[in-house]
């Protein structure tokens, strides 16, 4: 079975934490992993990662203390270390996915042998309405098309593909 691991740094996230990890942990597809990095919040939110966490040992927090330079590519890092999935996931504090996401993206690529899955992405509106998010949606609007990494990449450059595939 393929496991995946969900990276989330987290900073003064307490607001959005209830509904962005229970919307993983409700996930259909069981096998996942949560690493939330705390870098140093200044409000409820370790206290809230912790009080999910016992609710589900899938959830692992880290810590560190927040160098004040915001640097998202270094807490992946720091959160990589603890991966434990056969793929990888990032989730900003504030997203929240459906309770299928990791399941339709396993099936995917166990159907296609893809190295990534880019899934859909909506913005949500303060008034509750979505619309679909610039860059999340496939090339020439098929998802059908499978990419080579390079053809991937040249994507992301002008946002093509969102930057959370």
């Amino acid at each position: 079975m393929i496991k995946v691991t969900i990276l989330m740094p987290v900073y003064n996230g307490s607001l959005y934490l209830q509904r962005s990890i229970g919307s993983v942990m409700a996930q259909t597809y069981a096998d996942w992993q949560l690493v939330a990095l705390d870098d140093g919040s200044t409000d409820d939110s370790l206290s809230v990662l912790k009080q999910m966490a016992a609710a589900d040992k899938r959830i692992k927090i880290m810590t560190k203390t927040n160098d004040g330079k915001g640097n998202t590519a270094r807490n992946i890092d720091i959160m990589s270390a603890e991966a434990e999935g056969d793929y990888i996931f990032y989730m900003s504090q504030d997203d929240y996915i459906s309770a299928d996401l990791l399941q339709h993206a396993v099936t995917r690529i166990e159907e296609t042998g893809a190295e990534i899955v880019v899934p859909d992405m909506l913005l949500a509106n303060a008034d509750g309405s979505t619309e679909q998010a610039k860059g999340s949606f496939p090339p020439n609007g098929d998802y059908s098309t499978l990419l080579t990494g390079v053809e991937a990449f040249a994507l992301c450059i002008d946002f093509s593909i969102h930057g959370f595939a």
